[in-house]
């Protein structure tokens, strides 16, 4: 390195290295991601991986050794021999079966008809409306959209008819897919909470609350740090972007 350039290396191995302890903080630490947020870190995590990248080349053609074959070569050999990089997190349960005992579809129509059976009766010549709702996928937009709609619609219906009915005891089911799912959780949630007296009303304020939170930035750090070196490293001691999802989630602020 020649005298005149060593202070600016100083300098730039110093912010490298600033750099890369904020990326290893996002990493590891919920909070601190999203105090960073997800466009921020995206900058950050492209650049340390750029310059990761970088040195790996530069020492590749110092050593005249072709890195990138030897790293494939064994990202092949890892996934023959069965290393799942990912592992999918199962919730314990007590009960043997669970999903085996649940009832039919006609089974469950009749116990849910029955147990409305005198709201039915009392309705007028329109009849006793139902809904199935099926929500679209979307990533957290379409979490947002379903839960703070379907909130605002239980919280209307119910001050509308003085608490005597609501848009729930219409739901027959709710079903979707991604991030559709994500809402209808949310708003299945919160109806549970209602239910068990902790919340009354605002179930939009409640889901609009929740579905705020950063979810994004925590779980894309694990993308580009931990898991892009699972498929060579599979015995990384760090939980994936899926359970670093589910950690941000249940620690919504």
């Amino acid at each position: 390195i020649p005298a005149f350039e060593k202070n600016y290396m100083t300098s730039f191995k110093i912010i490298s290295l600033i750099a890369l302890v904020v990326y290893a903080a996002v990493v590891l630490s919920l909070h601190f991601s999203r105090e960073v947020g997800t466009f921020g870190f995206a900058l950050l995590g492209f650049g340390v991986l750029i310059g990761f990248f970088n040195l790996m080349h530069y020492y590749a053609i110092r050593k005249n050794i072709n890195v990138y074959f030897f790293l494939l070569i064994l990202a092949i050999v890892i996934g023959i021999l069965g290393r799942n990089p990912y592992v999918m997190h199962l919730e314990d349960t007590n009960q043997e079966m669970v999903y085996s005992k649940r009832p039919a579809v006609p089974k469950y129509f009749k116990d849910w008809v029955t147990s409305r059976m005198d709201k039915i009766r009392n309705t007028d010549d329109s009849g006793y409306v139902v809904y199935f709702v099926l929500s679209d996928g979307g990533s957290s937009r379409a979490a947002y959209w379903l839960s703070t709609l379907l909130g605002k619609l239980e919280d209307t219906s119910a001050q509308v008819f003085k608490h005597t009915d609501s848009l729930s005891n219409h739901i027959f089911c709710l079903a979707g897919a991604s991030g559709g799912n994500v809402g209808n959780a949310v708003f299945y949630s919160l109806l549970t909470e209602k239910s068990k007296g902790v919340i009354h009303d605002n179930l939009y304020v409640y889901a609009d609350s929740f579905l705020r939170s950063d979810f994004l930035t925590y779980s894309f750090g694990r993308y580009l740090g931990p898991d892009l070196m699972r498929h060579i490293i599979p015995w990384i001691p760090m939980k994936d972007r899926a359970a670093a999802l589910e950690h941000a989630m249940e620690h919504a602020e």
